[in-house]
């Protein structure tokens, strides 16, 4: 089936302990990471990860193709998810050797918003300018044409119930922009943890977690 690319990665170490095979990401010490976890259970939007950077301050993070990957001449798609909001900063989005690309977050309302870069090269990078909040889920980056993409989205110390108070309309935007012929639900590890385990509460919200991704992405 070929390599369709890397796929959706972050713009910024969102956690410690994380990393990409095929991208180099710099720590997010820039940027907050918004996720839910333990007592904050907020509802917010998270996007399709289930968490998000986010910042006021001018920030530059550059994205590298490791080695290999980037000795590959193919033009590939780089799509930044963001959150349009009230009040929303600037956002500038770079692919190496092509003329930055700018564009504003500033809505009358919350919403999905993209800024899509196309063209070969092998290092990205965006810069916020300090004008406003900005929030990026990520960003996804593919190959032209037949590939298969893992998008693999790992969050420290995640349950499964963590989904629940994610924005169900931002989530539905970003599956039905990713368009994935597969979801699978990787959890447990972190539900064992612990001998207060509610049994019967564990079972609902992990129903709700299915119906949940059934019907946004039927």
């Amino acid at each position: 089936f070929g390599d369709g690319g890397p796929g959706f990665v972050s713009v910024a170490q969102p956690f410690q302990i994380h990393g990409h095979q095929q991208v180099s990401l710099r720590p997010n010490s820039d940027w907050t990471t918004l996720r839910v976890r333990g007592r904050n259970r907020n509802p917010d939007a998270y996007g399709i990860a289930g968490y998000a950077l986010e910042t006021r301050s001018k920030v530059w993070s550059p994205l590298n193709l490791l080695a290999g990957l980037a000795r590959v001449p193919v033009i590939r798609r780089f799509d930044l998810y963001l959150l349009a909001q009230p009040r929303g900063g600037h956002i500038t989005a770079t692919l190496a050797g092509r003329t930055p690309q700018k564009i504003s977050t500033r809505a009358s309302k919350r919403g999905p918003l993209w800024l899509t870069l196309e063209g070969p090269g092998s290092r990205y990078e965006v810069q916020t300018e300090g004008d406003g909040p900005v929030r990026v889920f990520g960003v996804s980056i593919e190959r032209p044409g037949a590939g298969v993409i893992v998008d693999a989205f790992g969050i420290s110390g995640a349950k499964a119930r963590d989904q629940l108070p994610w924005n169900r309309a931002i989530h539905k935007a970003h599956l039905d922009r990713a368009a994935p012929d597969l979801i699978v639900l990787e959890y447990g590890t972190n539900e064992s943890g612990g001998d207060l385990q509610n049994m019967t509460r564990y079972e609902r919200d992990l129903r709700r977690v299915v119906d949940r991704i059934r019907a946004l992405r039927p």
